[in-house]
C-alpha cells in the first residue's frame, strides 16, 4: 500500500475517532446510538489499515478491540432499535 493512503488512512481514522468523542460530549449522540457505534468502528478500522502498514502493533491491536466493541455496539443498538439521537 501507498505510504500517502496509509496515511490518509491513518488521518481520517483519528479524525472519526475525535469526532466521534465531541459528538458525545457535546450531546449530539447517545453512547448507546448505532451511529455513535458505527464511527467508533469506522475510526478504528481505519487506524487498524494505518498501524498494520507501519507495523505499529501496540496501537493495532487496540484498534482490534476498539473496532470490535463498535462492532458490538452497532448489533446491539440494531437488536434493541436503537436509532441516533
Amino acid at each position: 500500500m501507498d505510504i500517502l493512503i496509509a496515511n490518509i488512512f491513518g488521518w481520517v481514522g483519528l479524525f472519526l475517532l475525535l469526532l466521534d468523542y465531541f459528538l458525545l460530549a457535546t450531546k449530539k449522540i447517545a453512547s448507546s446510538s448505532f451511529i455513535y457505534s458505527f464511527i467508533n468502528f469506522m475510526g478504528g478500522v481505519f487506524i487498524i489499515i494505518n498501524s498494520f502498514v507501519f507495523k505499529i502493533w501496540p496501537v493495532f491491536v487496540l484498534n482490534i478491540f476498539w473496532a470490535s466493541i463498535g462492532l458490538f455496539g452497532m448489533f446491539k443498538s440494531t437488536k434493541k432499535g436503537v436509532k441516533k439521537k
